[in-house]
Order: structure tokens, then C-alpha cells, then sequence
């Protein structure tokens, strides 16, 4: 979607240049393995954990759009996308310890992941010249119970 023209329209009024929409399919899993531990020292809170082997799998399914503007003598290309992420299999990890000293065990349980949750990514990027490019976007991850959310700036400089 960040097509750039080989030439820029100077001095035209605006106009709009290719639109490019298309959807967007994934697949991915993320695996975590650890071996076990045994800490040495600190009598009282040495700690010894169990390996740990859990997977998470994630599957996307959304749509993206985008285009390119001539103003004048610049090329704007604003883009967007939109998409559901679910996750599945083990989406709340967790590790098992005990303490060395007593044999006490307990579980720690991390943040669990959002298993259904919106993806939108939204943005500009204008060219600057044939060689650099200056662009700004938000992107956010809604889910139910989570909002995650970014805003990015960049600058390319192609040489």
C-alpha cells in the first residue's frame, strides 16, 4: 500500500491516484519452552521451577485499504486496516515454583491474552522527495478486557 509514483504532479490540484483495498489472512503460533531452574543461595527463598512448555496460536482475518493523493507537488498515501484476531489454545500463562528450603510450592499466573479482539491500524505517509518519506499512524489492539494502543512517527531516507 505505500506504492510511491515515480514522479510528482507539481503544481496540480488535488487528485486522486491508484486505491488499493484487498483482505488479509493469517496464521501464527508462538511457542514458549524453558528448561527448569534451581537457584543457589539464599537459604530461605532459593526458588526451583519446573520447565515450561506452553504454545499459543493466533489466527487474523480483516481487510486493508489505501490509496495515493497528489496535492500539488506532493504524494500523501493514507492507509488503513481493520481485522479480528482470535487466540486459542493456552492464552493464560503460567509457572509453577517451590520454594528449595521447604518444598512449598505456588503457581504464577501472567496477564492472559485477549482471545477475541479488534486490530485497527490507521495512517499517512508523505513523500518528501524521490528518497525520503515522513509518516505517522495509530495502531490499537480492543478487546474486552484490553486496549492496547500505539502511536508511531518514522522517517526513511533511502541513499
Amino acid at each position: 500500500m505505500g506504492d510511491q509514483p515515480e514522479n510528482l504532479a507539481a503544481g496540480q490540484a488535488e487528485r486522486h491516484g491508484p486505491h488499493h483495498a484487498g483482505h488479509n489472512t493469517e496464521i501464527a503460533s508462538v511457542s514458549i519452552y524453558t528448561d527448569s531452574l534451581k537457584e543457589h543461595g539464599g537459604a530461605l527463598s532459593a526458588l526451583r521451577g519446573r520447565s515450561i512448555d506452553q504454545d499459543v496460536g493466533y489466527s487474523t482475518v480483516g481487510l486493508r485499504l489505501g490509496t495515493i493523493w497528489h496535492l500539488h507537488d506532493m504524494v500523501v498515501v493514507p492507509h488503513a486496516s481493520a481485522a479480528w484476531q482470535h487466540a486459542f489454545d493456552d492464552v493464560t500463562p503460567e509457572a509453577a515454583f517451590l520454594f528449595a528450603s521447604t518444598g512449598i510450592g505456588f503457581t504464577v499466573t501472567g496477564v492472559p491474552l485477549a482471545e477475541d479482539s479488534a486490530l485497527i491500524d490507521a495512517g499517512l505517509d508523505f513523500a518528501l522527495g524521490r528518497s525520503m518519506t515522513l509518516g505517522a499512524s495509530y495502531s490499537g489492539q480492543i478487546a474486552s478486557d484490553l486496549t492496547d494502543n500505539a502511536v508511531k512517527g518514522r522517517f526513511t531516507w533511502l541513499f
